[in-house]
């Protein structure tokens, strides 16, 4: 695709550019929605800073640990599922509030991120046939013309990216208050989507099987928070 765009005598890398749109989009979002006294949203602040450090953290050092290349939104949010566990007994109130208020953001941010990917060459898909399907073409400094050399791929970008969409208007919709609801239905509805997205990308065996387990952990750890947050709804 476009790995840089030029504007003028200023050459923009477009993963860094799409990347900084969708935080700014997503802040901006997250800001917009934000209730409460001041305290409570220094607070909520603090709790969606420790959620971004954790998943920004799993996302790029868990893979490297198993040897896998670039970085992984399921295991970003494994490693913030995973450190937020010992917190919900005491803070589920605060952190499940926190958690509610930035998840359709999340989704936001991460629909617009995956174009970067797609203008960059980078999270590209498996070959397929123009004849049969919509495909897309790298150019040369691309790390998907690196691997395939100018053969057509699969969009897996943009069905991520436009998954993620659907699941923002999704989160937006929702109008039920049982704590944590908002975040285990974009937990479970995000891990379908990567996981479905797997088959999509030229990944090895033993990466699939990795994620797909962090996945389904994942899922699992949303289900039982969603029943802490009923109990919590129920004692206050």
């Amino acid at each position: 695709m476009i790995p840089t765009i030029t504007i003028g005598n200023l050459q923009l890398d477009s993963y860094l550019l799409f990347i900084i749109i969708a935080a700014v989009s997503g802040f901006a979002f997250y800001l917009s929605g934000l209730s409460g006294t001041k305290k409570e949203k220094t607070i909520t602040h603090a709790y969606v800073l420790f959620f971004a450090a954790a998943f920004i953290t799993g996302a790029v050092f868990i893979p490297k640990i198993f040897g896998i290349q670039g970085a992984s939104f399921s295991a970003g949010i494994f490693l913030a599922v995973l450190v937020s566990i010992p917190a919900v007994k005491k803070y589920s109130t605060g952190l499940f509030h926190a958690s509610d208020s930035s998840v359709a953001a999340a989704a936001l941010g991460l629909s617009i991120a995956k174009l970067g990917c797609l203008f960059k060459g980078c999270c590209y898909g498996i070959p397929a046939d123009p004849q049969k399907t919509f495909t897309v073409f790298y150019p040369e400094t691309s790390a998907a013309f690196e691997k395939f050399s100018g053969v057509p791929l699969l969009p897996s970008q943009i069905y991520q990216s436009l998954a993620f969409f659907i699941i923002f208007i999704v989160l937006i919709k929702l109008t039920k208050t049982i704590p944590f609801y908002k975040t285990a239905v974009f937990l479970i509805l995000s891990c379908a989507v990567n996981s479905l997205i797997l088959f999509t990308r030229p990944v090895s065996s033993s990466e699939l099987w990795l994620f797909l387990i962090l996945n389904c952990l994942i899922c699992l750890a949303a289900s039982i928070m969603l029943i802490i947050g009923k109990h919590t709804k129920t004692n206050t």
